[in-house]
């Protein structure tokens, strides 16, 4: 056994022990210096809020917050006209090219037993015919409240220094692959997740507010092991591209806080465990004075 495998096999037993027990908010030490790392969700609805104590605490505390993008740029009208130009397929170009007879089949009647037409969405890529089911299921749902671009926005009027993890171009990346890499099952897990979105939506936000690690993991597992290519691409590959940005801010002064989708946090390749790999010790956090430096 190698020192480095012994090294990981330590971090993942330290990993293990402290998500064994729940906490919205994770503090992650490493060098004498800390960084609280916070699951989200981008939408909630108004009677979420407010959020349990310590995410206030650990937003107090900050002086640099980490978000996945720049959420102001990403909510600009340009960008939705941008982004629906580019999710869309050029003249000549449909659904009817890229999906398979079966997947083909089961979104039209998903649509029709909607009350919707098929013929609108025929010339728009799989990820904006998912957003757009997605964000209207939420949307009925009451989950309208932008989480993370609240806590943006309060970042910015309180002068914090904003980080972003990506660019705003690289989220579009990540559905224009998920496009050329996995169409049809872009297409069949939204459905899936539509099909089943009030206990989803509401199990999830339950989770994130518990910090209900287990909880939240039995959420991302069907992503993992049903549509692996879709979880490697929206999880897993920009959880570990974000890597060298999360661990750049322990290089500002402390405290530093990164807020994150909660599904990027769990399972054998979330930020929790890749980042204890990288020798971080993960806790709860709790807001005692360590869990600033």
């Amino acid at each position: 056994m190698t020192i480095a495998s012994l090294f990981s096999r330590f971090a993942g037993q330290m990993l293990g022990h402290a998500a064994s027990r729940r906490s919205p908010v994770w503090a992650l030490e490493r060098d004498g210096r800390t960084l609280l790392l916070a699951g989200t969700m981008h939408l909630v609805r108004s009677a979420d809020l407010p959020l349990p104590r310590r995410y206030e605490r650990a937003f107090a505390a900050a002086r640099s917050v980490a978000f996945e993008t720049d959420l102001e740029a990403f909510g600009e009208p340009s960008f939705a006209r941008s982004l629906s130009a580019r999710l869309a397929y050029p003249q000549g170009d449909d659904l009817e090219h890229h999906l398979d007879g079966a997947t083909l089949a089961a979104l039209r009647g998903h649509l029709e037993d909607k009350g919707l037409d098929f013929d609108a969405m025929r010339g728009f890529r799989p990820s904006y015919v998912a957003l757009s089911l997605g964000m209207a299921a939420l949307r009925s749902q009451g989950f309208d409240t932008p989480l993370d671009l609240l806590f943006h926005r309060r970042a910015h009027a309180q002068g914090k220094r904003l980080v972003a993890l990506e660019a705003v171009d690289r989220q579009v990346e990540t559905l224009l692959e998920m496009d050329r890499v996995a169409p049809d099952a872009v297409i069949r897990q939204a459905i899936e997740e539509d099909v089943q979105a009030a206990a989803l939506a509401s199990a999830s936000v339950r989770a994130m507010r518990q910090g209900d690690l287990a909880a939240l993991e039995a959420i991302e597992r069907p992503l993992r092991d049903h549509f692996p290519l879709l979880h490697q691409t929206l999880l897993v590959a920009r959880n570990r591209e974000w890597l060298p940005g999360l661990e750049g801010l322990l290089d500002h002064p402390g405290p530093r806080l990164a807020m994150v989708g909660a599904l990027h946090l769990v399972g054998p390749e979330g930020l929790l465990a890749l980042l204890a790999d990288r020798g971080f010790e993960v806790r709860p956090y709790r807001g005692a004075a360590r869990d600033h430096r």
